[in-house]
């Protein structure tokens, strides 16, 4: 289940649990306990995870280019937009 979710990091977010058990072939409690085990509430809190770092580094390597200044803006920006839409 590791492997599969470091080779496809970009996928994982978009699937079910159900989808995701047949892909991996393995049961949908046994990928529950994997999330709880390293350190998450469950399926759904691991793919948050994955989809927001993710998407943090696809940010920084676009944002090479621009100044530190801007850069630092941008991610405290990000920051509170995701902390507005999760409340």
């Amino acid at each position: 289940m590791t492997q599969l979710i470091l080779s496809s990091p970009d996928e994982i977010p978009k699937l079910s649990i159900n989808e995701f058990s047949l892909m991996a072939r393995i049961g949908e409690s046994t990928i529950i306990r994997f999330a709880r085990k390293i350190g998450f509430f469950g399926y759904q809190d691991l793919k948050f995870e994955l989809a927001k770092s993710r998407a943090a580094i696809v940010r920084a390597s676009d944002s090479e280019e621009k100044a530190d200044a801007d850069l630092i803006y941008e991610q405290y920006q990000q920051s509170l937009q995701e902390t507005r839409e999760f409340i």
